[in-house]
């Protein structure tokens, strides 16, 4: 799959089109995603989402780290 991706990443920049439409004309990629699924993959809304919980770890983690730093 990563080898797939990062084809797929190379050739749109060096092609200059949408890495999306590159994913949507790869028979590789459309035989484990439709179309529908790999259009979800860009939808902001769907990876923004967990933004808030990944803040909330790294604040968690650094107060920790003050708090010891502290004693």
């Amino acid at each position: 799959a990563h080898r797939t991706v990062e084809t797929a990443a190379q050739l749109a920049l060096s092609e200059g089109r949408p890495f999306r439409e590159v994913l949507l004309a790869d028979h590789d990629v459309t035989a484990h995603l439709e179309p529908v699924e790999i259009r979800q993959l860009f939808d902001p809304m769907k990876y923004i989402g967990v933004a808030n919980e990944f803040i909330d770890r790294v604040l968690a983690a650094s107060r920790s780290w003050v708090d010891e730093e502290a004693r």
